[in-house]
């Protein structure tokens, strides 16, 4: 018992420390956004670098390869008119074997409906490819500001809990309160 003891002790130190270190990312990721840095200049490079951004408890990161490099080859992008912007920024899968989109976008942007459009052909092009399998898009921006035609879309959208819009600020305040209670749970030990 003592050891089992010890261990949760060591283990609640070392995941303080951890916890930390990314409330400081937070904060310069905070700053960032504050800032309307560019998604795909910045935003992206940075999540791509912590991507527990997204997501707290992501402890590995992985981009689904087959599935982007499937997209890359196969996926028809013409109608999209941003160059830069034709291909879906973070794509992964977790534990309940859901495929998450996540569609980061300039913090301050309103949201267009070619936006949900984008999000919607993505989803469809994953369906044909693979029908069984679920997938999950969020929109992420700080602007939650749209069109009639856009709600319209997200409102239809959420109801099947497919797509979700996120803000970085939600983002952030759930990664910041995640690790704020590992370093109380430390103090508490």
């Amino acid at each position: 018992l003592k050891l089992i003891k010890d261990w949760k002790f060591i283990e609640a130190k070392e995941l303080a420390k951890v916890s930390e270190g990314r409330i400081q990312t937070i904060d310069s990721f905070e700053k960032m956004i504050k800032e309307n840095k560019s998604e795909r200049d910045v935003i992206q490079p940075f999540i791509e670098e912590f991507p527990w951004l997204l997501d707290p408890k992501l402890i590995s990161f992985e981009r689904e390869v087959t599935y982007l490099k499937y997209l890359r080859e196969n996926f028809d992008d013409s109608n999209l008119e941003d160059e830069t912007n034709r291909r879906i920024d973070f794509l992964t899968s977790m534990s309940d074997n859901t495929l998450y989109i996540f569609e980061l976008k300039r913090p301050d942007i309103k949201i267009k409906t070619k936006y949900v459009e984008q999000v919607y052909d993505y989803e469809s092009f994953i369906h044909k490819i693979s029908p069984n399998i679920k997938v999950k898009t969020f929109l992420v921006t700080n602007n939650c500001e749209m069109d009639r035609t856009a709600q319209s879309m997200i409102d239809s959208a959420t109801q099947t809990n497919k797509f979700e819009i996120k803000t970085y600020t939600e983002l952030l305040a759930a990664a910041s309160s995640y690790h704020k209670n590992i370093i109380d749970k430390y103090y508490i030990l």
